[in-house]
């Protein structure tokens, strides 16, 4: 059975937020949500948990993601 549960989000600038997820859910999938949220484009987002870079293809439940845990989200410099 997929859950549903909160998590909470902190960029970079201090900024945070909760976020609805699911545990099928993928890091893909959950960038494009934080875009809408924070105006950060999916494809420049650096998302950390624990210490280690999410991979777009894994799940929230891969990463082993809970209810109430925090993720970081750092801008990806875009080279210019």
């Amino acid at each position: 059975m997929v859950r549903q549960f909160t998590i909470r989000y902190i960029l970079i600038s201090g900024e945070n937020g909760d976020i609805l997820v699911r545990d099928d859910e993928t890091i893909r999938e959950l960038k494009e949500e934080l875009e809408e949220k924070t105006g950060y484009p999916a494809e420049n987002q650096i998302l950390l948990f624990n210490g280690q870079v999410l991979g777009e293809d894994s799940t929230i439940e891969s990463c082993k993601i809970q209810p109430g845990d925090c993720i970081h989200l750092t801008p990806n410099p875009v080279a210019g």
